[in-house]
């Protein structure tokens, strides 16, 4: 029975986009468990899931086969591991100290939004608050 494909993003785990070679995954690894580590994290508090989740990650994109199996899965099919040819891949951006491929979906190794699209959400919220504010006080 063929190995299970993983419950979650591995692109967003390791914040690279589905077009990044070995060698930027295994650069977003490295940089992501150092982070990760007990001795990094305040009080000791490392999420054990998080380091494996993070090494699964890197085991299945490494991994020429899985890789394919998994990006079927996503539906990205043989493109995507085709540099420059994803739709939209110009938005693709690579980190200058680490030279690592920033993905595209912009969400952290939790599946959340990035705080400045968070900022964002938030200020378009004010201003449509305001708008509402005006409106009211002129009737």
């Amino acid at each position: 029975m063929p190995e299970s494909i993983p419950d979650f993003d591995l692109y967003a785990a390791l914040g690279v986009a589905p077009d990044a070679g070995a060698d930027a995954i295994r650069a977003a690894h490295r940089e992501a468990v150092r982070h990760a580590h007990p001795d990094v994290t305040r009080n000791g508090d490392a999420d054990d899931g998080l380091a494996k989740r993070l090494n699964v990650a890197r085991d299945w994109l490494t991994d020429p086969a899985r890789r394919a199996r998994y990006d079927e899965s996503l539906g990205l099919g043989a493109w995507a591991t085709d540099a420059g040819s994803i739709p939209g891949s110009d938005m693709a951006s690579t980190t200058a100290d680490s030279g690592v491929t920033a993905g595209l979906d912009r969400r952290d190794a939790f599946g959340c939004l990035e705080l400045g699209w968070w900022l964002l959400l938030i200020a378009a919220g004010a201003l449509i608050f305001v708008i509402l504010l005006v409106i009211v006080a002129d009737l």
